[in-house]
């Protein structure tokens, strides 16, 4: 049974930032918090633009990127929902055991490392012409975006998930959002600190994944992904490494 459409104090005016990256950000975190719950109706989107204190035209892309990535759906004549499957549940267990120490770096890219690697091989052969063109689209974003944290991670981001989507197969978005989710944090760390040439290499990588999907070559793409992973792995504990400076230098640790 549908809820009744959620009071608009869940929302607060958008002031800094890029504004579409802003909104999206802050419907994706109430629907994470369980603030907005499955089946649940926004606003309209003139309501949700006078409540963010944006455009609307702010609104409709933001909540095009959301319906994108499976978090939205829109129901013809009536509204924009909360989508009944979305990664909330997921997140918010692996988050859980994340803080609680039972999951660490090395236990989600051991699963990256199987999930993307065959999300990678199924979207060589099931992607169609308008994923393919969402994914150069995000990897544009990308490239204009090398110096940008928050732009180049979301654009990452949504490179990640439109592959999960060209799998055909809607278990695979819902899995790739929560862990992507879960990885946020240690991502943008690893922007700040990791050697200029990071991001390059990281663009190179998307760039033979994407190469191997156009021509339908199932086995580059897994191995391209692969080799990607590896290096993002390599990184990834640079989190810890820059902690533990700062920590040290506060006295914080002998």
């Amino acid at each position: 049974m549908e809820r009744q459409r959620v009071e608009h104090d869940i929302y607060r005016p958008v002031s800094k930032g890029s504004l579409t990256e802003e909104v999206v950000s802050q419907i994706q975190d109430s629907i994470l918090a369980n603030e907005l719950r499955p089946g649940d109706q926004l606003p309209s989107q003139r309501e949700l633009a006078a409540y963010l204190g944006v455009s609307a035209t702010v609104v409709r892309e933001a909540l095009k990127t959301l319906v994108e990535r499976g978090l939205l759906e829109t129901r013809a004549g009536i509204g924009t929902f909360v989508s009944s499957l979305t990664p909330q549940i997921i997140a918010h267990s692996l988050s859980l055991h994340f803080q609680l120490g039972k999951v660490s770096f090395d236990h989600l890219y051991e699963v990256r490392n199987t999930l993307d690697v065959e999300i990678a091989g199924l979207a060589a052969v099931r992607a169609k012409a308008a994923e393919i063109a969402k994914m150069k689209e995000a990897l544009q974003r990308m490239d204009n975006n090398l110096d940008n944290p928050e732009k180049y991670i979301n654009a990452d981001f949504d490179f990640h998930l439109v592959l999960a989507h060209s799998t055909q197969n809607p278990i695979f978005p819902v899995l790739t959002l929560a862990l992507l989710d879960l990885l946020q944090e240690n991502r943008a760390y690893v922007f700040r600190h990791a050697p200029e040439d990071y991001r390059k290499i990281g663009q190179a990588a998307h760039y033979a994944i994407l190469g191997c999907v156009e021509r339908g070559d199932s086995d580059g793409a897994r191995n391209a992904m692969r080799e990607h992973l590896r290096q993002s792995e390599s990184y990834s504990h640079l989190h810890d490494v820059v902690s533990g400076i700062s920590a040290q230098d506060d006295g914080l640790h002998p």
